[in-house]
């Protein structure tokens, strides 16, 4: 019976492990404003996991609406900000999980970011996706979100329409999560190692903030969005789970 329950523990860990996953890559080549792919569907349960590889850049995941593509709705998600620099490149890069919970209805995000420094916000350049679009005209979508005349900058948090995220992104060494409202900040031209806020730094801890800083990317948005890549979420805490469990397993068959 006993180890019975074990294997069933074990069983349960796994399936956790083997949970869908869909990446999305924030931010492209030299900093260009894109999410890709920009317009995928995800079932109930899948984690959609944003990767900041886009360097150097400085860009949030906010929840939007159809109606209003450069406006956060009400309770949605939200990244923050996350500012990476140009070099060196980070490996791993930072991330932010959200999990699908409604694959009904469809989930529309956005980049924050206004790019003072360069004059059009990201949202304006195309910066902008959907998960399980439906009925919905994608294209007529974009085309509202290039026209929007204003970009929100209202925080928004973990929860979300459809969709939520448990934790705040995971910034490694180099990077850094800014959180807060908006600042005026004139930016920087500069493609140099700095990052994205004029910290040059790029070791130690990764900091925290409580100001916009403003982006070191390019305004390119060039390239078709790939399509969705499978692989498996972060699951460190799992596989020490996993590997503690299969050892209490070996030790209850030895001593019978």
């Amino acid at each position: 019976m006993r180890t019975s329950s074990v294997f069933a523990v074990l069983a349960t860990s796994a399936l956790a492990y083997g949970q869908n996953v869909i990446q999305v890559a924030v931010g492209g080549a030299g900093g260009a404003p894109t999410f890709t792919p920009n317009n995928f569907n995800a079932t109930n349960g899948t984690i959609v996991q944003f990767q900041f590889t886009g360097a150097p850049g400085n860009h949030t995941v906010t929840q939007s609406s159809f109606a209003s593509p450069c406006e956060p709705v009400a309770g949605g998600f939200d990244s923050g900000w996350v500012a990476v620099p140009a070099t060196p490149a980070l490996n791993p890069a930072p991330e932010w999980n959200i999990t699908i919970n409604n694959d009904q209805t469809p989930i529309w995000f956005y980049c924050k970011q206004l790019n003072p420094a360069k004059g059009t916000p990201h949202c304006n350049l195309g910066m902008v996706g959907v998960i399980n679009v439906g009925a919905k005209n994608f294209a007529a979508w974009t085309a509202s979100a290039a026209a929007a005349t204003t970009v929100g900058q209202a925080e928004g948090g973990l929860g979300g329409a459809a969709a939520t995220a448990t934790a705040p992104p995971f910034i490694p060494s180099g990077a850094v999560l800014v959180t807060g409202p908006t600042a005026t900040d004139g930016g920087s031209n500069s493609q140099s190692g700095a990052l994205p806020n004029g910290d040059n730094s790029s070791s130690g801890a990764p900091s925290q903030q409580t100001q916009q800083p403003a982006d070191g990317g390019s305004n390119s948005s060039s390239g078709a969005p790939s399509q969705p890549t499978k692989g498996s979420a972060r699951a460190t805490g799992v596989n020490s789970a996993l590997l503690f469990l299969a050892t209490l397993l070996v030790m209850h068959s030895l001593r019978f």
